[in-house]
């Protein structure tokens, strides 16, 4: 399994030169001892 990660401030300026309107974004630390040890950022975005 390959997974890629993507800092949470290039994503939010990505949504937005795509076009989208960022509603809402979440930041949370991981989980210990059941996920990889890394920050975990939810966007929540939508096209005008």
């Amino acid at each position: 399994m390959d997974f890629h990660f993507f800092q949470t401030a290039q994503m939010k300026e990505d949504l937005r030169t795509a076009g989208f309107e960022l509603e809402e974004a979440v930041e949370r630390d991981p989980y210990s001892d059941i996920e990889v040890q890394s920050c975990r950022a939810y966007l929540f975005a939508k096209k005008p």
